[in-house]
């Protein structure tokens, strides 16, 4: 009896360590798309902040250069910054003024949109009324 019992203590010796295995991977996969999750937010916010502090300093100073250049140096030099009325001599006080940032993907973004054949960006547009003339 004793003999039995042993061989069958046996064969469960490993079951904890062959569920860890198999679980593994998996609870790997969750942290990753959680921290993706994460910088997804964190990109779409960096651009958001970038795009209000351009259109500010655009209503404020009616400075374009000044505008695209603080835009670029909170979201990167591979942002695109499109500002809407172009030139500085068609803008007067209270006229409204937007600014367009966008961001290529990057992450899991990027990697989403050569399966899907599109060319991912992260947008954000943002509009005031002009302060200076």
């Amino acid at each position: 009896m004793i003999n039995r019992y042993e061989k069958i203590k046996n064969r469960t010796t490993g079951q904890a360590t062959l569920e860890f295995a198999m679980a593994i991977p998996l609870v790997i996969i969750i942290i990753l798309a959680a921290s993706q999750v994460g910088f997804l937010v964190y990109s779409r916010m960096l651009v958001q902040h970038a795009s209000r502090e351009a259109v500010r300093i655009l209503s404020t100073t009616n400075d374009n250069i000044l505008a695209v250049n603080t835009a670029r140096s909170i979201c990167g030099s591979d942002s695109e910054i499109s500002i809407e009325p172009r030139e500085a001599s068609q803008r007067s006080l209270g006229d409204m003024v937007s600014v367009s940032v966008s961001r290529p993907a990057a992450g899991l973004e990027k990697i989403l949109g050569k399966i899907l054949d599109r060319d991912l960006a992260i947008r954000a547009y943002s509009f005031m009324r002009m302060e200076v003339e």
